[in-house]
Order: C-alpha cells, then sequence, then structure tokens
C-alpha cells in the first residue's frame, strides 16, 4: 500500500525519490511483541536501494524520527532546526532526501515519510508539501484502522481457539434456534449418535436444556448453576449455566451462551468418597456396638457362670433377674439403632420446570 501511493504520488508531482517509516504495531492480545521500542522501520519506498533501508531504521530518541515527532510538522534539510542537529544531517543524506512530513492519524504521529526533489530536479513548493500532508494523514488513519482491524482479528482468533479447547461445553444459539457456536466439548457429548455429521444442531440438543436457551432468550434472565442429566449409553450428568448474549436494541437477548461441565465423574468420585466415608463411620460404630454388647453380655456370663445353689437365695435371683432384663433392653435398643442405620434414605426432591 506504501509503494502504491508514493508511485501515484511520482505519477501526480513528479517525485524522484521517497520513503515511508511507521512505528511497528501494537501487538495483539496474547502476543508477545518483539518490535523494539521508539523506532521507526521502513515500510515503503521508491527510487532508492532496497538493501540500504532493510539496514536503516530511524530511532524516535535523535535524529529526523525525534525532530518530526517533537514539532509535528514539515521539516525541511535547510531549516535551522535541522541544520543544528548533525543526526538529522546524516540521515537526510543517507536517505537522500530534502524534507521530513510527519503520518499523522490526527491523534500522534504514527511515522514520517522523507522525499528528494522532482524529477526535474526542482524542491517541492509549500503548496505541494501540504497536498502530501494531507494525504499522509489520509494515510496515516487507513494504518490505523488496518492495525485496530488486526488486532480485533488477532483477539477473535485467540477468544475462538480459548472456546474450542475448553474443558466444558460452550454452545451459543440465536434468536432462530440455530447454533452459532459449538466447541469441541459439545460436539463430543451431544453429537455421539450423529457420526455423519460435524457440525452441531439444535435438534441435536436435549431436551430439558432446548427450553432452558428458549427461557433465557424469551425472559432475558440467566439461569446459573443448573444440573442435566443427559441419558444415552454412558448417563452424563452436567452442571450448567445460560447466559443471555449480544443485547439487541429493545433490550431483549439476540443469542443465549450455554456452559456445561461434565460432572459425571467427579459426582461418580463423590459418590465413593461418601460410601468410603459411610464405611468407616460404620466400622467406627460396630466396633461401639461390639463394645456396647460385651458390657450387657458380661455381667450375664459371670451369672451363668456360678454354681446352682447360689441362685437359691432370694436376693442373688432378684438381683440376677434385674440385670438380665436391663441388659437385654440394652441389646435390643443397639439392635434398632443398627437396624435403622441400615435402612437407605430417600432420595431429595427438585423443583422442575414442566
Amino acid at each position: 500500500m506504501m509503494r502504491q501511493f508514493l508511485l501515484q504520488l511520482r505519477d501526480l508531482l513528479g517525485i524522484n525519490r521517497a520513503a515511508i517509516f511507521l512505528c511497528p504495531s501494537a501487538s495483539g492480545f496474547g502476543q508477545v511483541s518483539t518490535a523494539q521500542p521508539r523506532v521507526l522501520r521502513p515500510a515503503g519506498s521508491v527510487g532508492l536501494p532496497p538493501d540500504l533501508l532493510s539496514y536503516l531504521d530511524l530511532s524516535l530518541s535523535s535524529g529526523l524520527g525525534f525532530l518530526v515527532s517533537r514539532l509535528c510538522r514539515i521539516v525541511r534539510r535547510s531549516s535551522p532546526e535541522a541544520l543544528a542537529d548533525p543526526v538529522v544531517q546524516k540521515e537526510f543524506e543517507l536517505l537522500c532526501g530534502q524534507v521530513a512530513i510527519p503520518v499523522m492519524d490526527r491523534e500522534s504521529v504514527l511515522g514520517l515519510a522523507v522525499f528528494d526533489t522532482r524529477i526535474t530536479g526542482e524542491p517541492l513548493g509549500n503548496h505541494e508539501l501540504e497536498l502530501i500532508f494531507r494525504l499522509l494523514e489520509q494515510l496515516g488513519l487507513a494504518v490505523r484502522n488496518l492495525r485496530l482491524h488486526e488486532q480485533l482479528a488477532a483477539n477473535h482468533e485467540l477468544l475462538s481457539d480459548i472456546l474450542r479447547e475448553l474443558s466444558s461445553a460452550s454452545i451459543v444459539v440465536d434468536r432462530d434456534l440455530s447454533v452459532l457456536h459449538a466447541n469441541k466439548a459439545a460436539r463430543h457429548h451431544f453429537l455421539v449418535q450423529q457420526k455423519d455429521r460435524r457440525e452441531l444442531e439444535f435438534v441435536d440438543l436435549p431436551q430439558e436444556l432446548g427450553a432452558k436457551a428458549h427461557q433465557v432468550l424469551q425472559t432475558g434472565a440467566a439461569l446459573a448453576q443448573f444440573r442435566l442429566n443427559v441419558p444415552g449409553v454412558v448417563e452424563k450428568l452436567f452442571s450448567g449455566t445460560a447466559l443471555p448474549f449480544q443485547k439487541e436494541p429493545d433490550g431483549q437477548p439476540a443469542s443465549v451462551l450455554l456452559l456445561l461441565e461434565d460432572q459425571t465423574q467427579s459426582e461418580h468420585l463423590r459418590q465413593l468418597e461418601v460410601e468410603a466415608g459411610e464405611l468407616r463411620e460404620f466400622k467406627r460404630m460396630a466396633s461401639r456396638v461390639v463394645a456396647e454388647v460385651g458390657n450387657a453380655i458380661t455381667p450375664i456370663a459371670i451369672y451363668s457362670e456360678m454354681p446352682p445353689q447360689i441362685y437359691r437365695d432370694g436376693d442373688t435371683r432378684a438381683n440376677f433377674e434385674k440385670i438380665l432384663s436391663t441388659n437385654c433392653v440394652r441389646i435390643r435398643r443397639l439392635l434398632n439403632q443398627i437396624r435403622s442405620l441400615a435402612i437407605e434414605s430417600g432420595g431429595g426432591s427438585e423443583a422442575i420446570t414442566l
């Protein structure tokens, strides 16, 4: 684009040599910038050897780059500011230039352009320089828009990669109930029976999930942390969130974002942990019950080992009968407690939208 611009200027004004230097573009989100700071890189030239520009950068801390960015106006080689700086004169000599013009985007300096005389040897007049300044300003706006577009495209690609590689299923459904986006996890979970297709459709979603998406599109209210059971060869359990996405001018959502996290494995592990905890508790209670039953049987066993003539005493027999009755009640109570623990409790209840 820069070279075409300079060639158009040569056809229009008859310039002999010219070169444009620009600041490196800012890196997009997630990209590492390898460009040196405070430097202007060659972006296009006409009439100059390519080998010269491949090794020549202009610094913004000294020379032409510093002078033009500080003054923000046209600088001639014969001006007092340029004559007072030997670095500026050296750079003018290397580029065979007579005038430097800033490339601006109406807010900041993006670079500069160095021009020689006309092909006839005559210097460029003030009217021609003013015209070039205004054309370079439009060029600066185009460069800024191009760089913004590149950054936006890079950010969009990065976010798309993140959504595509998420372990959670990510699905975007618009108001026409067409799927705008579905990452690999979503296709893996809901396209199991459709081997001939790679793209997810709304009809592939479970009925309960489709109803939640439709509810968010109609009400505009988000649904947070709902549970979803998907029957199949292996029943899956999901923890999901439905968020309104891309608001329309009337306030209604244009689409809905569904985020589903597979909780099947974690739920299975949780159940195993609960069962292991119950088993540990049961072992601990069993040891206590054994000790209690032993305490209850010990006096009975002692009395049963006594000689028969001892039971002829009324007080001894009454004491034995009292101990036997008390310990039998004690053992029966322990048995009832164990029996109540062995009975499995019923599941909880959950409200759903019909």
